[in-house]
């Protein structure tokens, strides 16, 4: 475990104030006593730098970074790790003496999530939806997991789309990665997909009525709708799909598991997926 003196973590974001890691979170400390405390931290750009400096001062073990800094707060750190550092997204932070090592426990997450439809996405065609720190993440886990035949990319900024399909081709060169630049092929894309993955923030609370794709898009009972988004637990992106008999899946399993890798980074102990995922569900049913 990580000196007591490193007591306090948290979460760094904007806007932050649905975050549900906190409940995660102290739920796991009690359960296994570890005199850790949970904070939130809603942090715009422009005050991130002067936050992660203070950092330094050995009065965290970490953080947790989630929208919109993933990527941006790789240049305020001493080192990153792992898969973080190919991908180029970081949601979490460790803090030994003063140096802050990035890492990206979201490949994990996604991957957990997947893993029950493995086979089903396997040689198939996958739409991710986005192209921030959570894309690249799902493009990341997805290829290197599943081995699908293609992906591809929609984001509303095409440059951003396009540098991860760019990025990506040299990583994986046995899938085929796209950036579809026309949103008119969006509806033939998605129908032509076995799973479509929503990493962007449209339908999130407090915009619970909102989706990344228009009503005019319908989905299939072959088809697999993941939304990386856990607050509401179920997006208006999932309702539709539900309705039209598609294979959905909500964000707390990433969630819960990426936070577990967090965890375990930060205290050295084993977390409890359990009773976390528990205090979740029992958060978002109470909201």
């Amino acid at each position: 475990m990580k000196s007591q003196s490193h007591h306090r973590v948290g979460i760094i974001g904007h806007p932050i104030a649905h975050t549900l890691s906190p409940a995660m979170h102290t739920a796991a400390f009690d359960e296994l006593r570890i005199p850790f405390t949970y904070g939130v931290f809603d942090v715009i750009d422009e005050f991130l730098p002067a936050l992660l400096a203070s950092l330094r001062k050995n009065e965290f073990a970490g953080v947790n970074i989630t929208i919109p800094h993933k990527e941006r707060v790789i240049g305020l750190l001493d080192s990153v790790k792992d898969d973080a550092a190919t991908i180029g997204a970081v949601n979490t932070i460790v803090n030994l003496n003063g140096k802050l090592t990035g890492y990206n426990t979201d490949i994990a997450g996604i991957q957990k999530a997947l893993e029950p439809f493995g086979e089903r996405i396997r040689s198939g065609s996958v739409l991710v939806l986005g192209a921030g720190g959570g894309a690249r993440a799902a493009v990341y886990a997805i290829s290197r997991n599943f081995s699908p035949s293609s992906v591809r990319l929609y984001n509303r900024t095409i440059s951003r789309a396009e540098a991860i399909v760019n990025e990506f081709k040299k990583i994986f060169p046995g899938v085929a990665f796209e950036n579809v630049a026309d949103v008119k092929r969006i509806p033939a894309v998605a129908a032509d997909s076995v799973l479509i993955v929503n990493t962007t923030s449209v339908g999130m609370t407090p915009n619970n009525g909102t989706s990344p794709f228009s009503p005019a898009i319908r989905f299939s009972n072959q088809q697999i709708i993941f939304d990386i988004i856990y607050t509401p637990i179920e997006t208006e992106f999932l309702r539709r799909a539900k309705s039209d008999g598609a294979q959905t899946i909500n964000g707390v399993e990433m969630f819960v598991h990426q936070g577990a890798k967090a965890f375990e980074l930060w205290t050295g102990e084993r977390f409890p997926v359990d009773l976390a995922r528990q205090a979740v569900l029992k958060a978002l049913t109470s909201t």
